[in-house]
């Protein structure tokens, strides 16, 4: 920690700044083996699929034969 004799002049910290001093703990949380696929659904992840294996239909772009073109949404008023 630095005291107020170790700034610079131009130097300031405002007394806002919070900072966390140490390791956090549970470092390998991100790192779980998940061992079914019910775990990862409890945790809300969803599979990741590539655009181009999806059916034209489901792409916000609709391509066809290999021309995208955009499509509009149909708002119905309430």
């Amino acid at each position: 920690m630095t005291g107020a004799d170790d700034q610079s002049p131009g130097e300031q910290i405002s007394k806002n700044c919070l900072a966390t001093v140490g390791q956090v703990e549970n470092v390998a949380a991100n790192q779980k083996i998940l061992c079914k696929v019910g775990s990862k659904c409890w945790l809300g992840k969803r599979p990741v699929v590539r655009g181009i294996v999806l059916n034209p239909v489901d792409l916000p772009t609709r391509m066809v034969r290999g021309e995208p073109y955009l499509v509009e949404k149909v708002r119905h008023p309430p």
